[in-house]
């Protein structure tokens, strides 16, 4: 099975407020990886406030070889 790291982010208050815009996004990610038999090994976030670094660390684990994608 294909280990991948995957991604979510929000852009604006309100989803940072509501918390929806990760929750909903981070469900896609693992509905996405049952069906598609991945492994999801870690799952990074960012917001407006986190200047990418969810995003830096995705890239800095797969180029370790922690993860496949």
């Amino acid at each position: 099975m294909k280990r991948v790291i995957g991604y979510v982010a929000v852009g604006g208050p309100e989803d940072i407020k509501t918390g929806k815009g990760l929750v909903i996004q981070r469900r896609k990610v693992e509905e996405y990886c049952q069906q598609h038999g991945l492994v999801l090994v870690f799952l990074h976030h960012d917001t407006p406030y986190t200047n990418q670094r969810g995003l830096q660390r995705a890239a800095e684990q797969v180029s370790a070889g922690l993860a496949d994608a």
